[in-house]
């Protein structure tokens, strides 16, 4: 990865393995080049016009197996194979043009089709991915967590989202005029009760159990919500955390580190409780945690717990605590 923090947009256009991510992008690449945008928000400029670039050198349409035999099929539907076998010349130049039109139609009607189907993203337990969105935006999804979004963005709708878990959002500027947003420029993040709305923003949500937590780290972001009249504007540094239960709203200054701790596979403790890290472990490790003492379950921890190993994170914990903990199957406890 160190290699590419030199790279300018010629470097990342005649880089074979930036080249083959712009063009056929697969999980792993979506992962590196996620992580390196990250580290590397600096290089997004460059990084976005040498893919403008390779796109115009080398236009790529993949068509998946039910796409090509749809659209097979709607070719059939308008011609001949049999008469097409007995054109002379001539008017073999007039068929392919024919062709050519049909396949550019019925790839409109594709298309068209596939605008209105919806994407469903998942991660399981102990898994990470990012997400390229028919904008161009960045979404990594954090483990166990869910991410639905159209399979493409219509010019006269509202771009949305919508996610359960966690993940954290790069979204593309499109608007060139604050005093005057157009409907596809707006983009919206659906988290439960919360509503998210943004422009060019980089933000984490948090969206498990009842509760749901907007940390704003760049840009601006304007937070709505479904049972409630009241809408919240943030700045970066802000963090807005819904509960659900009561209902209850709370706006406060936030460490913008912690909330991304995550993507850099590192647990962030804030004068956090064990309760809370109990709940952490569980809904990301797919875990239970047993706390046989439960005097202790409202003490208040501070540092970085490693996230990449359950059982390098577990010895840690250990440490922190001065406690015993042990692993049976699928379930830790954390001894008296």
């Amino acid at each position: 990865m160190e290699k590419y923090t030199g790279f300018d947009c010629p470097d990342f256009v005649a880089d074979d393995y930036f080249t083959q991510w712009v063009l056929h992008p697969d999980a792993d690449s979506e992962t590196f080049w996620g992580n390196f945008l990250l580290k590397h928000a600096h290089k997004k400029g460059a990084m976005d016009e040498a893919a403008k670039m390779i796109k115009q050198l080398r236009p790529t349409s993949k068509f998946s197996d039910g796409e090509t035999n749809d659209l097979w099929n709607r070719i059939a539907e308008e011609t001949n194979t049999h008469n097409m076998k007995r054109i002379t010349l001539p008017y073999r130049y007039i068929a392919a043009a024919c062709v050519v039109l049909l396949l550019l139609s019925t790839l409109f009607f594709i298309r068209k089709y596939n605008a209105n189907n919806m994407m469903n993203v998942e991660t399981g337990f102990a898994q990470k991915r990012s997400v390229r969105l028919p904008d161009g935006s960045l979404v990594m999804l954090n483990a166990n967590s869910h991410l639905r979004y159209p399979g493409k963005f219509a010019d006269n709708k509202v771009r949305e989202v919508w996610i359960t878990g966690e993940a954290y959002f790069d979204i593309k500027h499109l608007n060139k005029n604050p005093q005057q947003i157009k409907t596809g420029e707006r983009f919206i993040v659906h988290a439960n009760n919360m509503n998210i709305e943004v422009l060019g923003t980089r933000f984490d949500v948090y969206r498990r159990h009842t509760d749901t937590k907007v940390a704003l780290i760049q840009g601006k972001v304007q937070v709505s919500f479904a049972d409630r009249e009241d809408k919240i504007l943030m700045k970066p540094g802000e963090l807005v955390a819904y509960a659900g239960a009561e209902k209850k709203v709370n706006k406060s200054a936030n460490n913008t580190d912690s909330p991304l701790a995550w993507v850099s596979d590192k647990i962030v403790l804030n004068n956090t409780s064990l309760n809370d890290i109990k709940t952490i472990l569980e809904d990301n490790y797919g875990i239970m945690v047993n706390i046989e003492d439960t005097n202790i379950t409202d003490a208040k921890l501070s540092g970085e717990l490693p996230a990449n190993n359950l059982g390098i994170l577990t010895k840690a914990l250990s440490q922190v605590l001065g406690k015993s903990i042990t692993r049976n199957g699928n379930t830790i406890t954390i001894h008296k």
